[in-house]
């Protein structure tokens, strides 16, 4: 389940809470224990997903995140971290691509060569 893919849902949160919150009131709604998050963040300080890994955390769910830059606060509160150690957002962005396409394969059962 991809949590930004429902615009009308991320927009009735943001409005009627805030848009801190969009991520973790899925999360809270979607998510049981055993599931796996996972976030991305450049910064790994965005607040919108750092709040849905805490709430994550809490329900006991896994967590994982790729960050860049410090790994930010999403590298602490993460339960499982991946840390582009790079203060280049590009850097950062290509990675978060690279991890996704590594995971694709690895779902879809393809090798990964």
């Amino acid at each position: 389940i991809c949590l930004t893919d429902n615009i009308g849902l991320i927009t009735a949160y943001a409005n009627d809470l805030s848009y801190n919150d969009v991520f973790s009131e899925q999360v809270k709604n979607l998510l049981l224990p055993g599931d796996l998050l996972i976030t991305v963040s450049g910064s790994g300080n965005s607040e919108n997903v750092v709040r849905a890994t805490e709430v994550a955390n809490k329900l006991g769910v896994t967590t994982l995140t790729i960050s860049g830059y410090d790994g930010g606060r999403l590298k602490e509160v993460s339960e499982h971290s991946v840390w582009i150690q790079s203060f280049d957002m590009q850097i950062c962005e290509d990675a978060h691509v690279v991890f996704g396409h590594l995971v694709m394969k690895a779902i879809c059962g393809l090798r990964v060569d």
